[in-house]
C-alpha cells in the first residue's frame, strides 16, 4: 500500500513524495497548531422594541454573501416564563428603513420553557429578526443567541 505525503520545502513550494509499507520516505513534516477552524461567535440579541401589540427585536445581519445556497441559520432562545408564539423573519432588501418588507421563515411555540429552545431554519437572507404578539403571549424572551 502507497501514501501520498506532501512535504513543504523552504522555498514555499510543495513536494509530493511517496511512503511503502517498509516506510521508505524520507523528509520533514510540518504539523500546524491552525488546522482546525476555531467556532464562530453568535450574535446576540436582547433588545425587542414595541411596536403596537408586538415585540421586535433588533435585525440582525445574516451574511448573505458567505453563506451559499444552503446557508443554516441557528438560533437558540431563552425565556423567562414565555407561554406564546415567537416568529422568525426574514428579508432580501440590501439596507433597512421603515419600508423593508419582512416574511415569516419559522414560528416557535414556548410554553414555558425551562431550558433554551433551538430552531434552525435553511435559506439566504439580508437580515434576520424575531417578533411575537404580547396579545397572545405572556413572559419574557431574555436573549436569544443567533449563528449563521
Amino acid at each position: 500500500m502507497d501514501y501520498s505525503i506532501y512535504l513543504e520545502d523552504t522555498n514555499e513550494d510543495k513536494t509530493i513524495t511517496y511512503a511503502d509499507t517498509q516506510y521508505g520516505v524520507c523528509g520533514n513534516l510540518l504539523v500546524l497548531d491552525c488546522g482546525l477552524p476555531q467556532p464562530k461567535s453568535s450574535i446576540e440579541i436582547t433588545n425587542f422594541s414595541d411596536s403596537g401589540d408586538l415585540k421586535i427585536s433588533d435585525a440582525s445581519n445574516a451574511e448573505p454573501g458567505i453563506n451559499g445556497n444552503d446557508a443554516l441559520h441557528t438560533a437558540t432562545i431563552y425565556a423567562s416564563n414565555f407561554a406564546g408564539d415567537l416568529v422568525m423573519q426574514g428579508t432580501l432588501h440590501d439596507s433597512l428603513d421603515n419600508t423593508t418588507k419582512w416574511f415569516d421563515i419559522e414560528t416557535v411555540t414556548l410554553s414555558n420553557e425551562a431550558e433554551p429552545k433551538i430552531v434552525n431554519a435553511n435559506g439566504v437572507f439580508s437580515y434576520l429578526r424575531f417578533k411575537y404578539d404580547t396579545t397572545q403571549a405572556n413572559g419574557s424572551i431574555d436573549k436569544i443567541l443567533l449563528r449563521n
